[in-house]
C-alpha cells in the first residue's frame, strides 16, 4: 500500500514539476514577429518603438558596421527591421527597449553599401530599412 502511495506522490510531484517548466517557458518565449502592413516611403521619417535591442555587436573602429535592432512603428501591429549604422556612437543607453524614436528610413542601401551587416533577424523575413536618423521622441 505504501508503495502505491509513493507511486502517487512521485507522479504527482512530476507533473507539477512539469506545468512549472512548461509555465516558465512560456513566459520566456518572445513575442511573435509579424511584419508590417503599411507601405514604407523612402526618406520619410516615423515614429518607432524599439521592441527588441541587440547587445555583443562589434563597434565601429577598422570596420563600418551596421546593426539590426527591431522596431514597430506607432499605431502598427507589425514588425520591422532597421539597419543602423554605428549604433554606438549614440551613446551606451540611447537604445532601450520600449523607448519611442523619430527614425528616417530608406530601402536605399548604396550609402552602406561598405558597412559589415550584423542582422539577428534576417530569417524571420521582415521588411528591412537602413536608419538615416535616429532622435529619441521623450
Amino acid at each position: 500500500m505504501e508503495s502505491y502511495k509513493l507511486k502517487k506522490n512521485k507522479v504527482t510531484c512530476m507533473k507539477k514539476n512539469l506545468i512549472i517548466v512548461l509555465s516558465i517557458f512560456l513566459l520566456h518565449c518572445k513575442e511573435p514577429s509579424k511584419p508590417i502592413t503599411r507601405q514604407i516611403n523612402n526618406g520619410d521619417s516615423y515614429n518607432c518603438i524599439l521592441k527588441e535591442r541587440v547587445t555583443g555587436y562589434v563597434g565601429c573602429g577598422i570596420y563600418l558596421v551596421v546593426v539590426a535592432m527591431r522596431f514597430q512603428i506607432e499605431d502598427e501591429k507589425g514588425n520591422l527591421v532597421v539597419l543602423i549604422p554605428c549604433p554606438e556612437s549614440y551613446g551606451e543607453i540611447f537604445f532601450s527597449k520600449g523607448k519611442k524614436y523619430r527614425i528616417q528610413l530608406t530601402s536605399d542601401a548604396a550609402n552602406y553599401k561598405d558597412h559589415l551587416v550584423s542582422n539577428q533577424y534576417s530569417k524571420l523575413h521582415l521588411p528591412t530599412f537602413y536608419a538615416m536618423h535616429i532622435a529619441k521622441n521623450d
